[in-house]
């Protein structure tokens, strides 16, 4: 059986989740909270929330899966944990494993990760008083389903391509594959968009810009961004919400474009 786990902070050190996802009987999860934690300290709270849930499902054979190659190589003794935080975690999860019947840990690539990223970040917005953008009601519009309240350029209804719909159908559980594998397919009514006629064209605007800005301010890939990057990556999530694309899956897919692009990148 296969545990994901994954951890993350905002602010590296700042607000922080470690999260771990069971892909077992249509999916299991638990997480931590912590107000002030490194990326580092995140990531083995998670594996020790992994550990947890392994024990509450009452597995025999269990293997755990994280995209932090510091923790993994770590616990499997492969590097040596020379800082004192590290080190006591890394005998906290030493400790906790003594109380599994059989396990193994092994590393995987940061998409294969999903699930677990998932949690992580459901952790700290909730306790950083965010709610699912598809929620927000700052911002008075008409209570028409998404689908009939884009607008298109030329000021009438847009119909909501079916790759897109079916991504807001998974909403939450939507992949990083899921993500990656959606594309505008050249140019479209949208690509070329102004920022004064994405506001025309989607509903709770203003809270959805506000609330895109927090996650690029926050997030671990884009927080240190000159702003005028920032605002790229902004009016493009914009795009996406004026195609249709539901609540904070649209700042989502931007992010997981920027990570496969600055995968491409490392390899050249």
């Amino acid at each position: 059986m296969k545990i994901y786990f994954d951890g993350g902070s905002r602010g590296n050190p700042g607000p922080a989740s470690g999260a771990a996802y069971a892909d077992y009987e249509g999916g299991h999860e638990k997480a931590c909270f912590l107000e002030h934690a490194t990326n580092n300290e995140a990531e083995y709270r998670g594996l020790l929330m992994a550990i947890e849930l392994a024990k509450e499902l009452k597995l025999k054979k269990v293997v755990f899966l994280g995209d932090s190659k510091l923790v993994v190589s770590q616990v499997r003794g492969e590097w040596q944990a020379k800082n004192p935080m590290m080190a006591e975690l890394k005998q906290l999860v030493l400790t906790a494993l003594r109380t599994l019947p059989g396990w193994q840990i092994d590393w995987v690539r940061r998409e294969f990760n999903s699930e677990a990223d998932r949690v992580a970040n459901q952790m700290m917005d909730a306790h950083q008083g965010l709610e699912p953008l598809a929620k927000f009601d700052k911002v008075k519009v008409e209570a028409a389903p998404i689908e009939k309240a884009q607008m298109s350029q030329d000021g009438n209804p847009a119909p909501i391509r079916a790759d897109i719909k079916k991504l807001n159908d998974l909403g939450s559980k939507a992949s990083f594959n899921d993500f990656r594998g959606l594309k505008v397919g050249g140019m479209d009514a949208f690509s070329k968009a102004k920022m004064e006629a994405l506001e025309t064209m989607i509903p709770q605007f203003a809270a959805l810009k506000e609330n895109f800005a927090l996650r690029l301010n926050t997030d671990r890939n884009t927080q240190t961004m000159a702003d005028a990057d920032k605002a790229k990556l902004m009016i493009n999530a914009l795009r996406w919400s004026a195609r249709g694309l539901a609540g904070d899956l649209a700042i989502r897919k931007v992010l997981t474009d920027l990570e496969v692009t600055n995968n491409i990148r490392g390899k050249k």
